[in-house]
């Protein structure tokens, strides 16, 4: 039981760290930083078309956005169109 334990721990441990180094890779990129202020200007409560919302990499979720998501626009009454900000 302790070595699977300790099994577990250590995967987590080297799935945060390489979680850590991508994270790292994406915040020093100048493009996926402009990309990031373009998203967050862009007006959360346009309509946009489902097909528009999945071209742009993002997804219709139902109800709100998660954490680390910005809210792009409208796909539908209370289904925003979410994208994940890279880096986080």
């Amino acid at each position: 039981m302790r070595v699977l334990l300790l099994l577990f721990a250590l995967l987590f441990l080297v799935f945060q760290a390489q979680a850590q180094h991508k994270a790292q890779e994406e915040a020093q990129d100048p493009a996926l930083q402009d990309e990031a202020e373009a998203m967050l200007a862009a007006p959360e409560n346009s309509p946009i078309s489902r097909s528009n919302c999945k071209r742009s990499g993002a997804i219709c979720r139902v109800g709100f956005c998660f954490g680390g998501e910005v809210k792009l626009g409208s796909c539908a009454f209370l289904r925003p169109c979410c994208k994940e900000l890279p880096g986080l």
